[in-house]
C-alpha cells in the first residue's frame, strides 16, 4: 500500500514538473519573440512616417552619454512595445530618422531614451 502511494506521488510530481517546464518554455518563447521584434522593428512602407527635416530632428547631445548602450535602447523599445504597442515604437524610431534600433547612433541614445521615457509615461 505504501509503495502504491509512493508510485502515485512520484507520477504526480513528474506530471507537475512536465507542466511547469512546458509553461516556462512557452513564457520564454513569448519573451524571445518580443525581444526579437523590438530588436529589429522594421517600418513597412505604408506605416513609414514622413522623413523629418534635418532641422526638426532631435539634436543629439554634443557628447554621447557613456553609460548608455544599444542594449539599454533595446530594453526601452521592448517596454514601449509591451505597454504602448508596436506602432508607438515605430513612431519613436521614426522621430529619430531610423527604422530599426541598430540604426541609432550612440550620440542619439540619450535623447532617444528621454523621448522613450515620455512615450512610456503616456502609455
Amino acid at each position: 500500500m505504501l509503495e502504491t502511494q509512493l508510485q502515485e506521488l512520484n507520477q504526480n510530481i513528474s506530471s507537475l514538473i512536465q507542466i511547469m517546464q512546458k509553461a516556462y518554455s512557452q513564457e520564454v518563447d513569448v519573451q524571445a519573440h518580443a525581444y526579437r521584434e523590438a530588436k529589429a522593428i522594421e517600418v513597412e512602407p505604408a506605416e513609414a512616417a514622413p522623413a523629418p527635416a534635418a532641422a526638426s530632428a532631435p539634436t543629439p547631445a554634443t557628447e554621447p552619454a557613456t553609460n548608455l548602450s544599444a542594449d539599454d535602447v533595446r530594453v526601452l523599445i521592448l517596454d514601449i512595445v509591451k505597454k504602448g504597442g508596436r506602432d508607438a515604437a515605430v513612431r519613436l524610431l521614426g522621430q529619430f530618422g531610423v527604422s530599426t534600433a541598430p540604426e541609432l547612433k550612440a550620440e542619439q541614445y540619450s535623447a532617444f531614451m528621454d523621448a522613450g521615457r515620455k512615450v512610456l509615461a503616456e502609455a
